[in-house]
């Protein structure tokens, strides 16, 4: 045995990866909308709701910050994070804490039913794909 990986291990690896990178990128981003991950000291300088094809089931909530030094940032977050504001109001919280600071009243972050429906969804197309390609490797090894 020489040690050397055939086509399909590198494909099985390649997959795995894939599907870890999913996993990371889908909590990350839930993180992100619930204002988990992020470190704050901004003030709200503009909400704003976009709709799309079924309001207000799957509206996006914006945030507009501004820094203290007048660096803006626009922030996607929860129906629930972005109702609990106004314009005007000042953000802050350490990263990854689950704290938030709005004008002084403290706001505890968890995950809301829209983030957790998005690590569902991801979740299922993650195990839809494992299943997939065990079925492909499966098939392959009758051939």
């Amino acid at each position: 045995m020489t040690g050397r990986m055939g086509p399909r291990g590198i494909v099985r690896w390649l997959l795995l990866a894939g599907l870890l990178l999913l996993a990371l990128g889908t909590w990350l981003t839930v993180c992100d909308r619930a204002l988990i991950r992020p470190g704050l000291d901004a003030g709200v300088l503009v909400k704003e709701i976009r709709t799309e094809k079924h309001p207000p089931l799957d509206d996006v909530h914006i945030l507009v910050l501004e820094d203290e030094s007048g660096v803006r940032v626009e922030r996607r977050v929860d129906g629930n994070l972005f109702d609990s504001m106004d314009e005007g109001d000042r953000l802050h919280k350490e990263a990854w804490s689950h704290d938030l600071s709005v004008s002084g009243r403290t706001l505890p972050l968890r995950l809301s039913s829209e983030s957790r429906g998005t690590a569902l969804a991801m979740t299922a197309i993650a195990a839809i794909a494992l299943l997939w390609m065990l079925a492909a490797q499966a098939i392959c090894r009758r051939h």
